[in-house]
């Protein structure tokens, strides 16, 4: 398969409309290059978070920003890609961030990065952790597995049980998807986690009872059976 990559001009726009009329309260609009697979390069991916008056949005090429959701001013931004030195992802940045507590959590990549912890406020790092150069295209999850509170990230290579607020591994089991295609957020019923990735690559991972281990259950592509 050719993955063609391409620069190509564009940008990359966060709009507020009225919920009754569809009138534009506010706009962003910020330059954003693609350096995607071509077919690709069409905007962002993930969905913007809002949270105790902040729109959190996160762009294909990296570009993290906070706004205030009423008047639409910027709070904070950072280019992730940029600051971590990283490649911009195949199909673009595409995993959601998340907010715990006072951070915000949010897949990255990189040596040491692939996961990385804001404080939701000002944009600074409050922690990093794992060590995958890729961090997959899905968004992370925190869950109650055997009674101990997790944040499950699943990256290019492993699905990764850690504590939300330190960054800590608890334990990771390799997983690994065609093309780093990690895509499927992790669901969770009593202490099996499901996964599920590009090519009908689906599996499951049991959590001890004390959650600081896991192994799997079963893995298999499901066109072969």
């Amino acid at each position: 398969m050719n993955f063609v990559r391409a620069r190509i001009p564009g940008k990359e726009r966060v709009r507020c409309l009225k919920e009754s009329n569809g009138e534009v309260l506010w706009e962003h609009a910020y330059d954003a290059d693609y350096f995607s697979v071509y077919p690709y390069a069409i905007g962002p991916r993930t969905t913007p978070l809002v949270y105790e008056g902040v729109v959190y949005t996160l762009g294909a090429e990296g570009h993290l920003r906070a706004y205030t959701a009423k008047e639409g001013k910027l709070v904070w931004h950072r280019n992730i890609l940029k600051e971590y030195k990283l490649e911009t992802p195949l199909w673009g940045t595409a995993g959601h961030p998340i907010v715990e507590g006072e951070l915000l959590i949010c897949p990255v990549g990189g040596s040491g990065s692939t996961v990385v912890a804001f404080d939701r406020r000002t944009g600074k790092e409050r922690w990093r952790a794992l060590d995958v150069p890729q961090s997959g295209y899905g968004t992370p999850v925190i869950e109650t597995i055997n009674g101990h509170r997790q944040l499950l990230v699943w990256d290019a290579e492993n699905l990764n049980g850690m504590d939300p607020e330190s960054g800590k591994v608890f334990w990771s089991v390799p997983f690994k998807p065609q093309f780093g295609m990690a895509i499927g957020a992790p669901r969770v019923w009593k202490d099996l986690v499901f996964i599920m990735g590009y090519n009908n690559k689906s599996g499951a991972i049991r959590v001890a009872p004390d959650g600081k281990s896991a192994r799997l259950v079963w893995g298999r592509n499901l066109r072969k059976g």
